[in-house]
């Protein structure tokens, strides 16, 4: 889905600046005007926050918050193609008086129409990694919670992290973006069953260091073909 891949790249290499991760995609360094900035800041926020009640199944809600948006609003039809690193769908979708450069106004307002244009309800969901850094803008307090007991994470979150703030495609990819949350969810939860496992782990680990190497067993590791 387009709106995925598009608030997703906001997450790549963040430590909560994600409008400005994106916007480097979008526009050269020159480009930036604080004016322009904070026009493109508020409406990725505002896109992630449409998002956020859509896969938590507020659609009325959510189409409340981009109202004046999605009525500003024009659509044209091109062909599919790759731009800017994404798989732009078939037809886009720009405000005629955006404060934005050509670009990145059509890639908001496309990922916008996208957003809406299909289905979410069982087919998008929010990682269930967990993640150090700052959270992205756009996700409210009370949507954090909804999230983290949706995905199982409620109370176990520790302090100094947050729920992974990628979507993800449900059919594609599971409950998780990559192996790297998947491991870090295991962590977690592993932790909060079993508060010792992990010190026992490296206490092992550590003993396992100091024994003194088996010449034996060493020899045996290694085999010569002639």
């Amino acid at each position: 889905m387009f709106w995925v891949q598009v608030l997703n790249q906001g997450v790549e290499g963040s430590d909560g600046g994600s409008e400005v991760a994106l916007w480097q995609v979008v526009a050269p360094p020159a480009a930036v005007v604080p004016a322009t900035l904070t026009q493109w800041s508020h409406d990725v926020r505002l896109l992630r926050t449409g998002a956020t009640h859509r896969v938590l199944r507020r659609d009325a809600v959510a189409a409340a918050v981009v109202s004046q948006w999605i009525t500003a609003v024009t659509l044209r039809a091109a062909g599919a193609e790759t731009r800017a690193g994404f798989a732009w769908p078939a037809l886009r979708a720009r405000r005629g008086s955006g404060a934005l450069p050509a670009l990145a106004e059509e890639l908001l307002s496309t990922a916008l129409v996208d957003l809406f244009a299909q289905p979410v309800d069982g087919l998008v969901t929010r990682c269930a990694g967990v993640v150090r850094g700052a959270l992205p803008a756009g996700f409210a307090p009370e949507d954090e919670r909804e999230f983290a007991r949706r995905a199982g994470l409620a109370g176990l979150i520790p302090d100094g992290m947050h729920q992974c703030a990628r979507f993800v495609a449900t059919p594609r990819a599971g409950q998780y973006c990559s192996k790297a949350c998947s491991n870090a969810s295991f962590v977690v939860r592993k932790a909060a069953r079993d508060p010792r496992y992990f010190s026992r782990k490296q206490a092992s680990y550590r003993d396992r260091q100091k024994r003194p190497v088996d010449a034996a067993r060493l020899d045996r590791a290694f085999s010569f073909i002639d």
